[in-house]
């Protein structure tokens, strides 16, 4: 894939970084049995071996310009502590890497069901602009006006952006059957 290609797509070298250090965490599983309306989160952070760091981000070239844009932006911060190094992702970081894996995804929901999201954020909120730009990245088909679907797996992916967002008193996630 050309390089104006994946940055037309939104797919980048630092969303892979951010992709495989959400891995490292059990983070969407935490986000989603966090209790319903609390808030946005702020970052999470995590340990991991220094051998283990210094094996995936000190040897690529690719990775290490990456995890250092990152470290500008503030979205990553890391701390070496005798041979572990504690690592803290923004919640920009976060929705990056959410919003990453989202456009990634290629495994498509079981024949007859379709995955949709249904909004109704108020008009004067500054992150309804922010949400619909994301869904037109995630290419949901526009069903009706504030009810979009898509055929693949993201659902657990949006239910978690949308707790991210602290947006979850206004949007719906779920899956439906196509008749």
């Amino acid at each position: 894939m050309s390089r104006t290609k994946r940055r037309k797509k939104g797919l980048t070298i630092q969303g892979d970084v951010l992709c495989d250090l959400l891995e490292e965490v059990s983070f969407l599983d935490e986000l989603l049995r966090l209790p319903a309306y609390c808030g946005p989160r702020q970052n999470v952070e995590f340990q991991a071996e220094w051998e283990l760091w210094q094996e995936l981000y000190g040897q690529e070239k690719d990775k290490r310009r990456a995890l250092r844009d990152l470290r500008r932006k503030k979205w990553v911060n890391d701390c070496r502590k005798g041979d572990k190094v504690i690592i803290s992702l923004s919640s920009n970081a976060l929705v990056a890497a959410l919003k990453q894996r989202i456009i990634q995804c290629t495994e498509e929901i079981e024949d007859g069901k379709v995955c949709m999201i249904s909004f109704d954020i108020p008009e004067g909120a500054k992150i309804r602009g922010r949400w619909r730009s994301l869904i037109r990245i995630f290419d949901f088909t526009r069903v009706h006006d504030s009810l979009y679907s898509t055929k693949y797996t993201v659902i657990n992916d949006m239910r978690a952006m949308v707790k991210l967002l602290g947006i979850e008193e206004w949007v719906k996630v779920f899956i439906v059957e196509k008749k």
